[in-house]
């Protein structure tokens, strides 16, 4: 059974890091759940919290309470018990389905104007697909891991299980501008617009709602400013023009299609494993 090797720092006197390496692995960012998880469940005297960030954990404490050497042996206990599990990682986790207008007005006017082909058709040609209509089926067929969320509201998807792994390179010269809400595609990564900004990567289409919304104008919004967790699962459903006006005009009676649940995911060495 193969598991990620922590490797621990002390920031400071108030902040302990844990690295379960830098390879940016579904394993790996599982691993770090699943072991926060249970350090959060342990209730750790003077511990004060903790967040997962890609493959590592961010530990706050208070040294007033406790050291940071007798935290990262506490910790260290605490892994043993997450081993024990002979690999079987359960996260709490979420499906979250999001309505996505793919090849939309906007992205492709943003190719127009930065003088490069329409993404989707550059997409396709990369990948060997017929059509764009092609691309849209491939991507919208997986599910995807939240594998990292950043500020302000960015979010970056791994496929966990896909027909085929679409690939895409990213621009030579970065765009000046990204129209907000909108989903794009470097490497294997799918990553999050919140706002209009300079970006990258091959863009894939558009949402009619917002995933980021530091006002918590929405109902949705009322416990976090994100909707997307690490952890969770993203199934982007695609939509016509028609369905994104309307669902972008009614915004603010839009029920955002959240079911929580728990994640189970075998640890294999590898990331060809599906979770259920």
């Amino acid at each position: 059974m193969l598991f990620p090797e922590e490797k621990y720092s002390l920031c400071g006197d108030q902040f302990l890091s844990i690295y379960y390496g830098d390879e940016g692995t579904l394993e790996e960012n599982i691993f770090a759940l699943a072991q926060n998880q249970a350090i959060r469940e342990a209730k750790i005297q003077g511990m004060m919290d903790s967040v997962v960030i890609a493959s590592s954990i961010l530990i706050q404490y208070d040294p007033s309470e406790t050291k940071g050497e007798n935290l990262i042996q506490q910790i260290k206990e605490i892994r043993e018990g997450v081993r024990k599990s002979q690999g079987k990682m359960r996260i709490q986790s979420a499906l979250v389905s999001l309505p996505m207008f793919y090849d939309d007005p906007w992205t492709r006017e943003c190719a127009r104007i930065h003088q490069v082909p329409p993404n989707l058709e550059t997409i396709a040609q990369f990948n060997g697909i017929a059509s764009i209509a092609g691309v849209i089926r491939i991507h919208s067929s997986a599910t995807y891991w939240v594998r990292y969320v950043g500020g302000p509201g960015l979010v970056g998807l791994i496929p966990l299980w896909q027909e085929r792994t679409l690939l895409a390179p990213k621009y030579e010269k970065p765009r000046a501008w990204t129209p907000s809400r909108t989903f794009g595609l470097g490497g294997h990564v799918t990553s999050y617009y919140p706002f209009e900004m300079p970006g990258g990567i091959q863009l894939l289409g558009r949402l009619p709602v917002t995933l980021f919304d530091p006002n918590r104008s929405h109902p949705a919004f009322e416990e976090s400013p994100i909707i997307c967790k690490i952890g969770y699962r993203i199934k982007f459903i695609p939509i016509t023009k028609e369905e994104y006006d309307s669902l972008e005009r009614n915004f603010e009676k839009y029920v955002y299609d959240i079911r929580p649940d728990i994640f189970e995911y075998e640890m294999k060495g590898d990331e060809g494993v599906r979770g259920h």
